[in-house]
């Protein structure tokens, strides 16, 4: 599938909707024998396999597959692919794979390792676990049934720790009980051992029948399939040290300790040029005396680690992926992580091993962790990176050296943050937060529409049983996160989804979604209304308990009336009457206009604070706050007139007054340009990324200010009211001592590509589906700049420089696909404020 597929979106086609699936009736769910599945409930890995015979080289070979939890195929020994995709067991996503250039005449093997992790993570339900599949070509169909072969991949064992607990289990494998050739070679006879340990291969248990639950419908994949590149070896070898040994095979926390108690005081060898095939690097290792070897991989990577060895027989390593370092080290259970453990671990059996993760990871740094005793050559280390296949449309060079690394790096983090579902971090969560800056940061980078779609669909099929309009997210998720209920609920979190849901349709005319989720938008507006309390608020304790108020993941005030929960529900209550103007309900276009304008009116009165000129939070108007006055502006409840005072307060406020962070700034940087202050958006932008440029990170942390290492001292992150009675200098400190062990790549911050992408190269679109666009280049605030923004329907090239023949004078050169409407206009003030930021030319899109 093309990842970008820009025809699909353009006016009159209908986008790619998620087609339901309904298996053949004689399939069936198949897993090991019922009493294996009640030994091994959890973390556990099977094989299942079958042969098919064609006496020719069979054409137009399909199968439809899914699997609990997560599958591997291979045909032939070949591999053919993985999934599926996160999803609700309700509506179970189902792959389809072409399997005719893996096939030849006469009998060949289908091969699926699965594993199973039997636990609740920020990706997959606790569901029973299952292989599913139907394998269809001209004349004839195969189906999982009794007719397979399945065995315990008993190489892998169950007993290791979760990576965290939003993440599945780490692997402890001991490659001497791998079998070989087992998706190759013809099947064994029943009973009879698939190794020399234990594992016996046995007809394959039919478990349940398709449609009944948890797994009650099937639904086709609408996204491509993740790309896996070639390994990618670590790019230089930086320190070695001497450890203890570990006393438990089985405990992978223990490495934590010898970072934090043995490892800083160890001897370095630094620094240690990069091996290879050319270079081997031979150890051996004595009884109790370990060794520590730290990889740089030269970059920031998603995927899994790998390496290649030569050993002696039990020999081990832990393979651990870090972000950051800890004393100088990967540790592995680093503060924030929710006691998360980033560690593999691998037993060798003697001569040549081979390895690679079965999940995928992320970081820029590679340990290795080699236990004795015995010799060791370790050949080849690194990961094998994987990702969806995003296609890079956009660029921007400006000869500013930060604007430039800047653009390029949020476009990395962005990468790395799309995967088969849209995650906020790729290391800690993996998670489908409803976030703000990943979609259109996406859509100027690379211009693709399916993942986002995908989110907004998934998000709209999450509603809480019994409380309408309630969105739980992040979802997929199966985990309660910071709730003292059962589910995660983000209020705010289902505004930014209503908003996410105009935005898209504005990049790709997609009216189709848009009449389809708009009831579902209604009920979150109406359950949000039941939350309105006797001043007619929106007050944090007529919510559910358990509810999460998340407003710029910051350490503030949260609590009861919260003034930039209200403005920001009367901003998207406008976004939610744009999208039904699109989907022809005036009705409700007009009634949540007057919701928005009555609501903004009431937070007004209630938390703008004459004394500071700015809002605050709270009712009692004691905390002043940047991000309340800016939802303020935004959504309407100022006279156009006030804005120009109020920025002027917001970019220099009072001591004490809380400030934005780095998620904030996908509302703050655009607002700032419509009213002439582009030049301080980029100065703030410059001050703000200061230290990731400084260092030339290669994707943008979480927080500014996180730096390279993280902080001993560390605390996870929580509330931290002490840090209320700090001050100046001090506080910065604590702050950053307390988030240092936050994520060094997160989506959030890369609202600055685009800012640069639309409001200094400045397209922006003026009609859905961008048939007609504006390009409003800020040639007064850089001499020269070159471009690209992608679009549904094609890339848009922009470029100006100094023009040689006139003083002061500039060049200017434009491109845009065939068809589309372009605008050129010179920057100008724009007002009124209020609604859609990407407006520049009255209110075409809302008509």
């Amino acid at each position: 599938m093309n990842p970008r597929t820009p025809l699909q979106f353009k006016s009159g086609m209908k986008p790619s909707e998620p087609d339901l699936f309904i298996f053949a009736p004689e399939a069936r769910w198949i897993w090991g024998h019922p009493v294996d599945g009640d030994y091994f409930p959890a973390n556990t890995f099977w094989k299942f396999r079958r042969n098919i015979e064609w006496p020719d080289s069979p054409s137009a070979v399909h199968i439809h597959l899914t699997a609990s939890t997560r599958y591997q195929l291979h045909c032939n020994g070949n591999f053919v692919g993985e999934g599926p995709p996160p999803c609700d067991p309700a509506r179970q996503i189902v792959d389809t794979h072409e399997l005719t250039s893996f096939l030849k005449p006469g009998v060949n093997r289908i091969a699926v390792l699965v594993h199973h992790a039997g636990v609740p993570t920020f990706n997959y339900s606790a569901a029973p676990g299952g292989l599913l599949a139907q394998c269809d070509w001209t004349g004839g169909r195969v189906v999982t049934d009794a007719g397979w072969w399945v065995a315990r991949a008993d190489e892998y064992n169950p007993h290791s720790h979760k990576r965290a607990l939003q993440l599945v289990q780490s692997e402890i494998v001991d490659l001497r009980r791998r079998e070989k050739g087992w998706m190759i070679l013809d099947p064994d006879l029943t009973g009879r051992q698939s190794n020399n340990y234990g594992a016996f291969w046995r007809p394959a248990h039919e478990a349940w029948v398709p449609g009944l639950e948890p797994w009650s419908s099937f639904v086709l994949r609408t996204i491509p399939f993740r790309h896996i590149e070639a390994p990618h070896d670590a790019a230089r070898l930086i320190r070695i040290a001497q450890v203890g040994s570990n006393p438990d095979p089985w405990d992978l926390t223990h490495l934590a300790k010898q970072v934090a108690r043995e490892v800083v005081d160890a001897e370095e060898i630094s620094p240690v040029p990069a091996f290879g095939l050319e270079c081997p690097l031979h150890l051996s290792l004595e009884r109790g005396l370990d060794r520590l070897l730290l990889f740089d991989l030269g970059g920031y990577f998603c995927g899994q680690p790998f390496i290649e060895v030569e050993a002696e027989a039990g020999m081990t390593v832990d393979v651990s992926l870090g972000e950051a370092l800890f004393c100088g080290w990967v540790n592995p259970r680093y503060p924030k992580m929710l006691s998360a453990n980033f560690t593999d671990r691998v037993v060798f059996e003697q001569g040549a091993n081979e390895w690679r993760a079965f999940h995928w990871g992320a970081g820029r740094y590679l340990q290795l962790t080699l236990r004795g005793p015995g010799t060791i050559t370790l050949r080849r280390a690194g990961i094998v990176p994987s990702y969806y296949p995003l296609e890079l449309v956009g660029s921007y060079r400006s000869g500013d050296e930060q604007l430039d690394w800047l653009w390029e790096t949020a476009a990395h983090t962005i990468r790395c943050c799309f995967h088969d579902q849209v995650v906020d971090c790729p290391t800690r969560e993996q998670a489908q937060w409803v976030e703000h800056v990943s979609a259109p940061a996406n859509w100027c980078a690379f211009g693709d529409p399916h993942l986002v779609r995908k989110m907004l669909i998934q998000v709209s099929e999450s509603e809480l049983p019994g409380e309408p309009g309630c969105l739980r997210t992040p979802w997929p998720a199966a985990v309660p996160c910071q709730t003292r209920s059962a589910w995660t609920n983000l209020p705010d979190q289902q505004l930014v989804w209503v908003d996410l849901i105009r935005q898209h349709d504005e990049e790709f005319n997609d009216l189709p979604l848009v009449r389809r989720l708009l009831p579902v938008v209604e009920r979150v507006f109406a359950y949000h209304q039941r939350a309105l309390n006797d001043a007619g608020l929106l007050d944090t304790r007529c919510f559910p308990e358990g509810s999460w108020f998340w407003i710029d993941w910051e350490q503030r005030y949260k609590e009861k009336e919260i003034a930039s929960l209200n403005f920001f529900e009367a901003m998207i209550l406008r976004s939610g009457a744009m999208l039904a103007w699109r989907a022809e309900r005036p009705d409700l276009a007009e009634q949540w206009t007057r919701d928005a304008e009555q609501l903004a009116a009431t937070a007004h009165a209630v938390f703008f604070d004459q004394g500071t000129g700015l809002y605050c939070e709270d009712r009692e108007r004691k905390r002043p706050s940047q991000i309340a006055t800016v939802f303020a502006i935004l959504a309407g409840a100022c006279r156009d007139d006030e804005v120009d005072g109020l920025l002027d307060r917001a970019l220099a406020p009072p001591e004490g007054t809380d400030i934005g962070g780095s998620h904030f700034y996908i509302y703050l940087l655009p607002l700032l340009s419509r009213h002439g202050r582009t030049q301080t958006a980029l100065d703030l932008i410059r001050a703000s990324y200061r230290e990731m440029f400084d260092a030339r990170v290669p994707v943008l942390w979480e927080n500014f200010s996180l730096g390279h290492e993280i902080a001993p001292e560390s605390a996870p992150s929580g509330n931290s009211n002490e840090a209320g009675l700090l001050e100046g200098a001090e506080r910065d400190v604590h702050f950053k001592r307390m988030r240092s062990g936050e994520s060094r790549c997160h989506a959030y911050s890369a609202a600055p590509l685009v800012f640069l992408s639309r409001w200094v190269v400045g397209v922006r679109p003026l009609m859905a589906g961008c048939d007609e666009i504006v390009i409003e280049p800020r040639m007064d605030l850089l001499d020269a700049c070159e471009a690209v923004v992608a679009s549904p329907r094609g890339p848009i090239s922009v470029q100006w420089s100094p023009d040689p023949s006139v003083v002061g004078g500039k060049l200017f050169a434009w491109s845009a696909p065939e068809g589309m409407t372009v605008h050129i206009k010179p920057w100008q003030r724009n007002a009124p404020s209020k609604g859609n930021l990407n407006v520049s030319l009255g209110n075409r899109l809302a008509e």
